[in-house]
């Protein structure tokens, strides 16, 4: 029981075998018999949220922003506080989060592109294009359509070489 690296040989091996509350309990010893460290709350974390069915809600939450607190370039547990963040619509926090990620990447990590996309996503939602117009609505094409009908009994087609009666050239 009080053998820490027993422990930690058995737990990578429950949560391999899908047995995520042994591995959680495993975790948990490893974490009671040595200090805590970042890879140690990280894995707690991660066994946590597998036996929770994917939720990062509460404990799973916490130990990944203590990991990154202890050590602010533990890229694991940055990266799952991004994506909560992200995904609880918190996007001031997750662009820093996301920004703080891509810093620590040399540019060719497989979750660097979901990275610059969780950066990108946080951004927009933080600073709508305001500058672009919204697509018309049903009455502004029917305006749209009055004014160029109008406009066309009025002046007549524009002469561009075509017949739009029947399709051909004049």
């Amino acid at each position: 029981p009080n053998y820490l690296c027993g422990w930690k040989v058995i737990s990578p091996v429950y949560m391999q075998v899908v047995r995520y509350a042994d591995a959680v309990k495993a975790l948990r010893r490893v974490n009671e018999l040595a200090p805590p460290t970042p890879d140690s709350k990280a894995d707690l974390a991660e066994a946590l949220m597998m036996q929770s069915g994917g939720s990062l809600a509460g404990e799973p939450l916490q130990l990944f922003r203590d990991a990154v607190a202890m050590d602010p370039k533990h890229v694991r547990s940055l990266y799952y506080v991004a994506s909560e963040e992200t995904r609880t619509a918190d996007y001031a926090a997750a662009a820093r989060a996301w920004s703080a990620l891509i810093k620590l990447g040399k540019g060719d990590e497989p979750w660097m592109t979901t990275a610059r996309n969780g950066l990108d996503f946080a951004n927009a939602e933080l600073h709508p294009q305001t500058s672009q117009p919204a697509p018309p609505n049903s009455a502004q094409i029917a305006a749209m359509v009055d004014g160029l009908d109008a406009r066309l009994k009025a002046e007549g087609l524009p002469h561009d070489g075509f017949n739009l009666a029947d399709g051909e050239r004049l």
